[in-house]
C-alpha cells in the first residue's frame, strides 16, 4: 500500500507574525518588567523561568500534544521576556 502525503497548509501572510514584530512584542514585556522588578529579582525569576522552560520542554519531549507545546512556548517567551529584561538591566546599570 501506498502512503498518502499530507496536505500542506498555507498559513495567509496576515496570520504570520515577522520576527521583528515579535522582538518588539519581547522587548515591550522586557520593559514593562524592568519597571516592576529590580535587578536582582529579575534575576531570581529568570533562574525560575529557566527551570519552568527545561520542564516543559521535557514534558512536551515525553508527550507530544498541542497543549504541551503551547505550555512550552509560554514558557519560552516569558523567559526570552525575563533575559531580555536582564540585559536592558545591564545596559543601564552601565551609564
Amino acid at each position: 500500500m501506498r502512503r498518502r502525503a499530507k496536505p500542506r497548509r498555507n498559513i495567509p501572510r496576515a496570520w504570520r507574525v515577522e520576527p521583528s514584530a515579535r522582538q518588539q512584542a519581547i522587548d515591550v514585556a522586557a520593559r514593562a518588567l524592568l519597571v516592576s522588578h529590580d535587578p536582582a529579582t529579575l534575576r531570581t525569576l529568570a533562574g525560575h523561568l529557566r527551570s519552568v522552560c527545561d520542564e516543559a520542554d521535557r514534558v512536551a519531549q515525553e508527550t507530544p500534544s498541542p497543549p504541551a507545546l503551547e505550555t512550552y512556548r509560554r514558557a519560552a517567551r516569558s523567559l526570552a521576556e525575563a533575559e531580555r529584561a536582564l540585559a536592558l538591566a545591564d545596559v543601564e546599570m552601565a551609564r
